[in-house]
C-alpha cells in the first residue's frame, strides 16, 4: 500500500490517500497518481484547487518520487 501526500491549490497542508499501486513505469506512476488525486478532489467541495505538491512514499513511509505540480506532466522525479 502506498501514501499519496499532496497539497491543494497554494496552500501549505498536505492531504494524504492510500492506494495500491505497482510501480512498472515512471510515466505510468505519475499518470495514476494524478487521476487518483483527481477523483479524490472530485468527491469534495475543493474540486476547484489545482492540485500541487506531491509526494509517493512506500510502506516503510521512504519518498519513492514527488513532484512540485502534479497537474504538469514530466515533472513527477523518482528518487532513486
Amino acid at each position: 500500500m502506498k501514501e499519496i501526500r499532496f497539497t491543494l491549490g497554494n496552500t501549505d497542508i498536505w492531504h494524504t490517500i492510500y492506494a495500491d499501486i505497482e510501480i512498472k513505469s515512471e510515466i505510468q506512476v505519475e499518470t495514476i497518481v494524478a487521476n487518483i488525486i483527481g477523483r479524490e478532489l472530485s468527491k469534495t467541495a475543493n474540486n476547484k484547487g489545482h492540485q500541487k505538491c506531491v509526494k509517493l512514499l512506500d510502506e516503510n513511509g521512504k519518498i519513492i518520487g514527488e513532484s512540485s505540480d502534479i497537474c504538469e506532466i514530466g515533472l513527477f522525479e523518482f528518487k532513486k
